[in-house]
């Protein structure tokens, strides 16, 4: 079980790969294992991609010490309606053990790869593993640590911010059992991608105990995961990925994708589902600064899980004459420090801050 006595951090804030579907040509693998054989399946022309159910159904697994790793033989039709056929492997970053928290980056590929090799199901060179493999259904995540109180705060404020919509399969779907909470929007198996992509923020320290008991106990121990929460979308395909920019869906691209762009991909996830959190107070100059109002509407911003930081740099950012704004500045500091600071909703508002920081949002 992890404490506050583990001697290994979890990266804090750092975007990378939690999990993705690998596919390189048959021609650069050998098959070892003669059991993948008999897994061949043929999938849509069309889209590239095979229902989970199918291939979970047509794939050889290997589970061990809670790590899932599988396997398949895929037979596609090029545009050119030339079949073509592929090992895939459905990947995790649990196969990096005690670096799980660091994920599937640039710099633990090789882990990765000496993990799937360990397995005996394929062989392929790592040369050829990086240069020709592409990615699908690859889910992107970033850690943060955020007290319990704080966090389901917080996940009651995403419940309100996000967007409504009367269409099947949209809006948010919460979660607060003892074993599970959170908050996604979509799901997974979504088509709709451009649109409608699938986000999940959940506790993670929550999951590893009562889902990844097993890995945890294994690999984990050492590692202080307390009050971790994860965020996290998928980019289902080739065609997800170009509409975020994203010019290439193979392996040694994805793994080049630096974190402004990895942020952007997320956010861009977010800006489908959530509504603004802080919306820019527009001028009117009908109005008077009154001390009152401002202290009033200070507290209600709290209350709504911004900070007097968030709160007075929108404020006086709308502003655009600098002395005017240095003016006003000072006043909003004056109530703030007079009447509110050291409040429990300015400390809380502090806190929810970590949260809306984390999602930059």
């Amino acid at each position: 079980m992890n404490g506050k006595n583990s001697t290994k951090k979890i990266p804090i804030g750092i975007i990378s790969i939690d999990s993705l579907k690998i596919r390189i040509p048959i021609e650069y693998t050998k098959t070892v294992n003669p059991s993948l054989e008999g897994n061949w399946y043929l999938i849509n022309d069309s889209t590239g991609e095979v229902d989970e159910k199918v291939y979970k159904s047509n794939s050889f697994a290997i589970k061990q010490n809670g790590i899932s790793t599988r396997f398949a033989i895929e037979t596609q039709q090029t545009k050119e309606q030339i079949p073509r056929t592929f090992i895939t492997m459905l990947v995790n970053s649990k196969e990096l053990k005690h670096n799980y928290f660091q994920g599937i980056t640039k710099e633990t590929i090789q882990g990765i790869y000496d993990s799937l090799m360990s397995h005996k199901v394929v062989f392929m060179t790592f040369e050829d593993f990086i240069e020709h493999s592409e990615c699908t259904d690859v889910d992107f995540k970033k850690d943060q640590i955020i007290p319990m109180e704080i966090y389901e705060d917080s996940v009651r404020r995403c419940k309100e911010i996000t967007k409504p919509s009367k269409s099947q399969g949209k809006g948010h779907n919460a979660f607060n059992q003892i074993k599970n909470k959170g908050i996604q929007w979509s799901e997974r198996k979504t088509t709709s991608f451009k649109l409608n992509p699938f986000l999940k923020i959940y506790h993670k320290q929550t999951e590893l105990t009562f889902n990844s008991s097993e890995f945890a106990a294994m690999y984990l121990l050492d590692v202080d995961y307390e009050d971790a929460v994860r965020m996290e979308t998928t980019v289902k395909n080739a065609a997800h990925f170009r509409h975020l920019g994203v010019k290439s869906n193979r392996l040694h691209d994805i793994l080049d994708l630096d974190q402004d762009k990895l942020q952007e991909i997320i956010k861009k996830a977010m800006q489908c589902h959530l509504e603004p959190r802080l919306r820019q107070i527009k001028e009117n100059h009908r109005l008077k600064p009154l001390e009152l109002i401002i202290y009033r509407s200070i507290q209600i911003a709290m209350q709504g899980g911004t900070s007097y930081e968030s709160y007075s740099r929108l404020v006086i950012e709308v502003l655009p004459n600098k002395i005017e704004r240095s003016r006003k500045r000072k006043l909003l500091d004056m109530i703030y420090e007079r009447f509110i600071k050291g409040t429990e909703e300015d400390k809380t508002s502090q806190k929810q801050d970590v949260f809306w920081n984390f999602l930059n949002w």
